[in-house]
């Protein structure tokens, strides 16, 4: 344990990095272990492969030494007679190929190196069960030998003319048994490359049977628990929490799987209370807005018919407190209004008609519509028509989103200013743009904007007042026409908001999450955001 000059201890909390370094160190452990294995295998293959590598290179050169040999006694007769026609200059030739084939027949004996076929390599000897062969060509050659010694001390004489004739018949003699020695040594050779390629086999097949069950060995410690565990992280990535890993290790990895287990269970508990809380929220929306219109409606009546004298003339003062109170139950009309709204979109039970409209046509009647409420701050609507084709939409819907973008635009532009209203026609759907020259938003904002009841909270928000429901609103109605609603906003610079309508409208009419958290939502406040 150790603690700061200011008494705080800089350790970690109990547990936490034992239990990281322990499955640190298993998965070192098993990586470190397949290693091995796969180093192992490896290497006793390459063995296997540089022995036969090597057998092959060697029965090269044992066979060019045979045959250089075989050559060699061919050579030493016709050297030989040559000489004893006189041919002087043979001499030379018959001795080297005398002084070749006996280094040869040392080397089959003993082992060692032949100038011209093996360079720096050895020659190994001739396995002894080939020796019988080699003792009978080294008898046949002692014969041989003192023959071509007779030549060359004297080839005019009688005794060479005798020497050429014996080594014309000794010749084939040793051919021959050269020629043994080689289907000896063939048969040898290819009975141990048979052997060879065996054992090879064999070793390559047990390296494969070994591969396969260490691969299931780490399937089962380490790679299915691995996968396990990662799905029960992208599960609660998804928003599902049911998800649990079945992990029986006895190791560490079985420790983690169980933490993650335990937090997908605590995650759960957790989001049934937030699911029990909003739906609550939604309950208790539906049945104020409902409970809360019912009396409106006599309510405002009633103040109307004030105003209008139906009970007696009122005075200036009794006047202007009827008029506060029909603006404010106006404006409490307006809230209930949205609240009955919102409430339909949770419950999918806002009713749409979908038919082929002229989309430029509803826009523009919608912006000359929002002229006289440009007034009050002097800010300029300007609309920006495009070409595009009649499209199977709600008009009086996308109006109703238009309207409250518009209205939000308006509101919190500087005077003087513009607010330009665009249509682009994209393959698939329409796409309507909203651009102010305001304020702009903080990130906060941007992160919360479209959630019910949002103001930013600050100077601004309470200036402008309003519910904080008119984008929620319009963010339902948009995703149940089958489109798409977002922002482009920077601090100083203004807004762009921009909405799309399909040409092709839904066939089924889909459920919006407005006053619950959705899964976007859900992980968003998860990650504390």
């Amino acid at each position: 344990m150790s603690d700061t000059a200011d008494g705080h201890n800089t350790n970690p909390p109990a547990g936490a990095r034992p239990n990281e370094t322990r499955v640190k160190r298993t998965l070192q452990g098993q990586i470190g272990t397949i290693m091995l294995v796969v180093i192992l295998i490896f290497g006793t293959n390459f063995f296997f492969i540089k022995i036969h590598l090597d057998k092959i290179q060697d029965d090269a050169y044992m066979t060019d030494a045979l045959g250089r040999q075989r050559m060699l006694v061919m050579q030493m007769a016709y050297d030989a007679n040559r000489l004893q026609r006189d041919e002087e200059n043979t001499r030379i030739e018959l001795r080297r190929a005398m002084e070749e084939y006996q280094t040869a027949h040392e080397v089959f004996i003993f082992g060692g190196r032949l100038s011209g076929i093996t360079g720096q390599e050895t020659v190994k000897p001739l396995p002894k069960s080939m020796r019988q062969l080699l003792t009978e060509n080294e008898n046949d050659w002692e014969t041989y030998k003192p023959l071509i010694d007779t030549v060359i001390a004297s080839p005019q004489s009688e005794e060479a003319r005798t020497a050429v004739q014996e080594m014309a018949w000794v010749a084939p003699v040793l051919v021959e048994r050269n020629d043994a020695i080689v289907k000896a040594y063939t048969a040898y050779s290819l009975r141990n490359e048979q052997m060879l390629i065996m054992w090879t086999i064999i070793s390559l097949t047990c390296s494969t049977l070994v591969v396969i069950m260490f691969y299931q060995g780490v399937k089962r410690h380490l790679t299915t628990p691995i996968m396990k565990i990662t799905d029960v992280a992208r599960a609660a990535e998804r928003g599902d929490y049911t998800v649990h890993a079945d992990i029986m290790t006895g190791d560490e990895i079985e420790e983690l799987a169980r933490a993650a287990n335990s937090a997908m269970d605590a995650l759960a508990k957790t989001k049934r209370e937030h699911d029990e809380i909003d739906k609550a929220k939604v309950t208790f929306l539906t049945m104020a807005s409902h409970e809360l219109r019912s009396p409106m409606t006599p309510i405002q009546a009633q103040l109307q018919m004030l105003i209008m004298g139906y009970f007696g003339r009122l005075n200036k003062k009794q006047l202007e407190a009827v008029e506060i109170a029909q603006r404010n139950a106006q404006h409490l009309d307006v809230v209930i209004q949205d609240m009955l709204e919102l409430s339909r979109i949770e419950a999918a039970k806002i009713a749409f008609s979908f038919k082929k409209a002229d989309l430029e046509k509803e826009i523009y009647l919608t912006v000359k519509g929002m002229e006289n409420y440009c007034t009050t701050k002097n800010v300029r609507v300007r609309f920006k028509p495009s070409k595009i084709p009649s499209v199977h939409c709600d008009p009086d819907r996308v109006s109703q989103v238009l309207r409250n973008i518009l209205t939000n635009a308006i509101k919190f532009s500087e005077d003087k200013s513009e607010v330009v209203v665009s249509v682009e026609n994209a393959p698939q759907e329409v796409i309507v743009s909203v651009q102010d020259h305001g304020r702009g938003m903080s990130d906060d904002t941007k992160r919360k904007l479209f959630e019910p009841f949002y103001q930013e909270d600050n100077i601004y928000g309470r200036q402008y007042g309003g519910t904080g429901l008119g984008l929620s609103i319009c963010k339902g109605i948009v995703e149940m026409m089958g489109g798409r609603i977002w922002f482009e906003s920077e601090q100083g610079k203004g807004t762009t908001f921009r909405f799309s309508i399909p040409k092709t409208p839904p066939k089924t009419v889909e459920r919006v999450n407005l006053l619950s958290t959705s899964d976007e939502r859900w992980k968003t406040l998860l990650q504390g955001k």
